[in-house]
């Protein structure tokens, strides 16, 4: 079998043996389908927010109010791109203790231990980009779609989180230099 004939396989993008549950900073960026700029534009070092991007900016805000062990710190909408950083605080003890309502075998024990796990930061990420994108289609911007999977740094000292503020802040007047630029 020629390697064009065989399936093709994803390799994850997450550090592998991490448990995304658990507490910590994670460096997030997620990005539109083709990096087109949804969101607005950059003028003069300064982000200006379409009307999609003032409710992509509004959502990420409210991520704490459906998920209370989170803590949002620095993030910003980019014309094709958000970056965020969030704080995972709490372990909820619900996420891992949730009794199997059957015995799992197979192909479904398998899914299930692949499949992202409740409170995770790929659920949040997936959860957010579900609400901007019905929000878009609902609003008529019905080629609105996300790339399908996103970037994630876990941050792992002070002097990185630092760092990963900065960046953020400094974003849009980098932006012609900036790898998502189009």
């Amino acid at each position: 079998m020629d390697e064009s004939s065989e399936p093709r396989r994803w390799d994850s993008l997450r550090l592998h043996a991490w448990d995304y549950t658990s507490p910590g900073a994670y460096f997030t960026t997620i990005c539109t389908k083709g990096r087109k700029s949804f969101f607005g534009r950059i003028q003069n070092g300064e982000v200006h927010l379409s009307t999609v991007g003032k409710q992509a900016h509004c959502l990420w805000e409210r991520i704490p109010h459906h998920h209370s062990h989170l803590v949002l710190d620095e993030f910003i909408i980019m014309p094709n791109h958000v970056h965020g950083i969030i704080f995972i605080h709490e372990v909820v003890a619900a996420f891992h203790e949730t009794p199997p309502r059957h015995k799992k075998t197979g192909s479904s024990q398998r899914m299930s231990a692949i499949s992202p796990k409740p409170g995770s930061l790929s659920v949040v990420v997936r959860l957010y980009k579900g609400a901007v994108t019905r929000w878009a289609r609902a609003h008529g911007y019905h080629d609105f779609s996300w790339q399908s999977r996103f970037h994630e740094h876990v941050i792992r000292n002070e002097r990185e989180l630092d760092s990963i503020r900065r960046y953020i802040r400094l974003n849009p007047k980098r932006w012609s230099m900036d790898r998502f630029h189009p």
